[in-house]
């Protein structure tokens, strides 16, 4: 249907009840008069002119009327909040738009539903009271719960309701506008959150408008300034001023924050009860959205135990400096008195002591003059403590000067507080309250003075042994950090008391050095790092004939002394460069009656406290007759065995001459009878050559081959022959060991055959190990020549088989069938040769094992060593040789003996 039809139709049913109504006013027309019919003809035509004018206004405003509708539809369905009609029941009637996408549903699928669908179920209760109460007050009624989506995402919502009437009657209806606020719940939340940190804040929090009126403060504030919160709201700051700063700075501040800016600084401020406290605070703009500034937010901490730290820091860090000052004075050089003095006086001053004294334990025995300790009954002054007792070394401040001080002048280790304090385990004493405290004895002379306090610390350097007291008195407390420092003083007072003593037993010491120094039998020279001569000792004038004062500042190729230069410079590189303590035997010089010696020299190096060479040492000694000693010696010891084996030697000489002297004999025999058969053959050749042999010859000649048995000759001569060379080789092998056995002596190593040495020793030998042994030898074939003294290095072979002999002699007996075996191996290894003697005799005792090398210590019986065959064979091995000797031993199974020799570093196994 069109708007006009819709017009149409309702102006007739205006008409119809209009004329409804005049039926019952209806006046007859005919009692009118014409005046009256004029009149009122005119009349309805002016009230026709007049609806129409109005009904034509009607429309107008029926059209601005739909208008409005169709507008406020638009903003009713489009509005921000969901609008709701509920009735009775709890039905939804009607919903807008944003209601309807709020639930997640369509319009047209809400209508009818319940509301309560849409509730949580925990909030159920929640709704219908909030329902039943809209109906029962005809108020608007308010609530909060949450509500949830058709895919039960949930949300909070507030709910705002009013009953209302309408068609179906009175108040049957409720108008319910619903909002999300969950946005604006989280942010409660996170305000809430907020508060209370502001409120439990260990910093305190104000907030002001742009004026400075206070509108806020936090718990931490009504706690620091003693002003409750409703005090302070409404105040100005300046009510905390404690006029620390000036005005130029407070408007400096003010500038800072309105331009937008943070300002940072420090107030010293006033609290309620007039206490000043200090505090570290941050002021900042708050704007809105728009960027104004609509308050001021300042956040204080309160600093005050920091102030006063810092107060206390910088007094701290004062005598902290004074202290380190005054150790290093007792680091210095000086007199213990002095330093002590030193001391005393600090204390009184830095610590604000009322005097302070210090006592050095000593020995007792003897007291001076005025000692109240003393006794006279056995000697003049003689002490009754006759251990130790307590000098007083050092006092500052009150009774410095005053007589009482003979008291404490000397003070027993049992007596009074202090000489008990030594003797007891407890490092100090600390008393801030002398009128009370047991330890302080004169109680009304401490009050009389003012005093408050008493310390003594025990001098114990390292907390070893005490060494003495130091001791104060003080009308202040002494606080714990007081105590700390005056301990820390008390260590480095024991210290330089330690120091000085230590001083002066190094004095005693250099004075006892300086005189080993210049009596030791030893050239002692020190060389600084650019190897100048920077010491020299007596006896390097002696044995060089030139004096400290000609030498000291030289190095040696700068000075006459007439050493191997070569050989000094090689081995002091080598303690350079091993940094290590370096040595050389037979190092050749001229002696200063013209002659040649030996020095033995150890080159040893000097170093600081960090490790590093800061010089050389060097101890030479002169081993000329040493050397030749042990020449003698060595002499003697071959001479010796040389001797022991000649018996030997010719035993094993005489049977292998024996027999070639038997086969010689009856070879002698045999020609003698073969010679005239061999001149009857002569003559039968003859004949034969002549033609003229004849039987009877032949007879003759056959009869007297069977005379001389000329098949036994033939048979026995050549081995007869055998035998005699046999003989003869075995006597040129025994002469040739000997010859080598008795290498002469030489001054220089030279290259041998290690096997070969090994091979004639063993045979000039035999005749110690043949009646107790077997040797075995296991002698590497591609051994290479090794340098050594060949006379030597046999006598150590000999001296090792004949004790491997002697130790299996032990076990077996000579003459025994059982004999032990003798094992002689050789080998390569890493640069050097490698000679194993291992025997199964006896075995060496632990107990002898560590002596076993030393000059005439024996294992064996008395009369049956003479305790140098080792001890040389130590002696060639180790000094001469530079190698190594050492030996592994079982009780009751053996003893291996390993001679290691090194090789010239250009032989290769090659």
């Amino acid at each position: 249907m069109s708007k006009e039809d819709s017009q149409q139709k309702k102006d007739r049913e205006l008409r119809h009840k209009a004329e409804k109504l005049l039926t019952n006013k209806t006046i007859p027309i005919q009692k009118l008069s014409t005046e009256e019919v004029l009149k009122l003809t005119y009349e309805l035509q002016v009230q026709q002119i007049e609806l129409e004018m109005q009904n034509e206004e009607l429309h107008k405003i029926q059209v601005q009327i739909e208008k409005s509708q169709q507008k406020y539809a638009k903003l009713y369905d489009f509005a921000p909040l969901g609008y709701f009609t509920i009735n009775e029941k709890g039905l939804i009637l009607e919903v807008n738009q944003t209601g309807a996408a709020m639930l997640g549903l369509e319009r047209n699928i809400l209508i009818q539903k319940p509301l309560s669908n849409f509730i949580s179920r925990n909030n159920q209760d929640i709704y219908y009271l909030h329902r039943m109460q809209a109906f029962e007050t005809k108020k608007r009624e308010v609530c909060e719960l949450t509500m949830k989506k058709k895919d039960d995402f949930q949300f909070f919502a507030r709910l705002e309701s009013i009953a209302v009437q309408n068609s179906e009657g009175p108040f049957k209806q409720l108008y319910t506008i619903i909002s999300n606020v969950t946005k604006w719940k989280q942010a409660e939340e996170k305000l809430q959150k907020l508060t209370q940190a502001l409120e439990q804040s260990p910093v305190s929090v104000v907030i002001t408008d742009t004026k400075g009126d206070i509108e806020y403060v936090n718990k931490k504030f009504t706690q620091v300034t003693g002003y409750t919160s409703e005090e302070a709201i409404g105040q100005n700051p300046r009510v905390l001023k404690s006029d620390d700063k000036t005005s130029g700075e407070y408007k400096e501040l003010w500038e800072t924050i309105r331009s937008g800016n943070e300002w940072r600084g420090e107030f010293s401020n006033k609290n309620r009860e007039g206490k000043i406290y200090w505090e570290s605070a941050s002021i900042s703009p708050i704007k809105n959205s728009n960027g104004d500034i609509t308050h001021f937010i300042a956040v204080k901490e309160d600093i005050s135990a920091q102030k006063q730290m810092e107060k206390i820091q910088k007094r701290s860090h004062f005598r902290i400096r004074e202290i380190n000052k005054l150790q290093q004075f007792l680091l210095g050089p000086g007199r213990l008195e002095v330093k002590l003095k030193k001391i005393t006086d600090s204390v009184v001053e830095l610590f604000d002591a009322d005097f302070c004294r210090i006592w050095v334990i000593r020995p007792g025995d003897r007291c001076e003059s005025g000692c109240m300790h003393a006794l006279v009954t056995d000697g003049p002054h003689v002490c009754r403590y006759r251990d130790r007792c307590l000098h007083l070394l050092s006092s500052s401040g009150r009774y410095t000067n005053n007589t009482d001080r003979n008291f404490y002048h000397r003070i027993p280790l049992s007596c009074n507080k202090i000489g008990i304090k030594v003797n007891e385990k407890e490092q100090k004493i600390l008393v801030n309250d002398v009128k009370s405290n047991s330890r302080i004895y004169d109680k009304q002379w401490a009050s009389r003075i003012g005093l408050r306090s008493f310390a003594a610390y025990q001098l114990s350097p390292q907390r070893g042994e005490a060494i003495g007291v130091m001791a104060l008195f003080s009308k202040q407390t002494i606080s714990a950090e007081d105590d700390e420092l005056l301990e820390m003083l008390s260590y480095s007072t024991s210290q330089a008391i330690q120091s000085s003593r230590i001083e002066d037993l190094l004095n005693d010491s250099k004075k006892k050095l300086e005189l080993l120094f210049s009596s030791i039998p030893y050239a002692v020279i020190e060389l600084t790092s650019d190897n100048k001569i920077n010491r020299w000792n007596d006896f390097a004038e002696r044995i060089f004939g030139i004096s400290a004062s000609d030498i000291l500042g030289q190095t040696f190729r700068e000075s006459n002394i007439l050493l191997d230069m070569d050989a000094i410079t090689k081995i002091l590189a080598l303690c350079k460069e091993n940094d290590n303590a370096v040595w050389t035997d037979d190092s050749r010089y001229k002696r200063t009656d013209g002659s040649e010696g030996l020095l033995t020299i150890t080159v040893n190096p000097i170093k600081n406290e960090e490790d590093k060479q800061t010089g050389q040492i060097i101890l030479m000694k002169d081993v000329t007759e040493h050397k030749q000693m042990e020449q003698q010696l060595a002499q003697a010891q071959k001479l010796e065995s040389i001797g022991q084996l000649a018996a030997g030697v010719a035993h094993e000489i005489n049977t292998p001459a024996q027999f070639i002297s038997d086969n010689t004999f009856f070879i002698q025999d045999a020609f003698s009878k073969l010679s005239p058969l061999l001149k009857k053959y002569s003559h039968l050749l003859e004949m034969n050559k002549a033609g003229s042999v004849t039987p009877e010859m032949i007879r003759e000649m056959d009869g007297a081959a069977k005379g001389v048995k000329l098949d036994y000759l033939t048979e026995e001569i050549p081995l007869a022959i055998s035998e005699a060379q046999d003989g003869i080789k075995r006597v040129t092998e025994i002469v040739k060991s000997m010859k080598t056995f008795s290498h002469p002596d030489v001054k220089e190593k030279v290259y041998v055959d290690i096997n070969t040495m090994i091979e004639s020793t063993i045979t000039v030998s035999r005749h110690e190990w043949k009646y107790v042994a077997e040797v075995e030898t296991n002698l590497a074939s591609d051994l290479p020549p090794a340098p050594c003294y060949p006379g030597e290095f046999n006598q150590v072979i000999l001296n090792l088989i004949v004790n491997a002999a002697h130790a299996i002699g032990e076990v077996s007996g000579k003459g025994s069938e059982d004999k032990g075996k003798i094992t002689i191996s050789t080998h390569y290894n890493e640069g050097r040769v490698e000679v194993r003697i291992s025997d199964t005799g006896t075995g060496i005792p632990e107990n002898k094992r560590s002596r076993l090398f030393e000059p005439f210590f024996t294992t064996k019986e008395v009369g049956k060593g003479t305790g140098q065959g080792l001890a040389i064979a130590h002696a060639v091995i180790v000094k001469k040789h530079k190698g190594t000797i050492s030996f592994e031993s079982e009780i009751g199974k053996g003893t291996i003996f390993i001679i290691g020799l090194p090789l010239s570093h250009q032989m290769t196994r090659n």
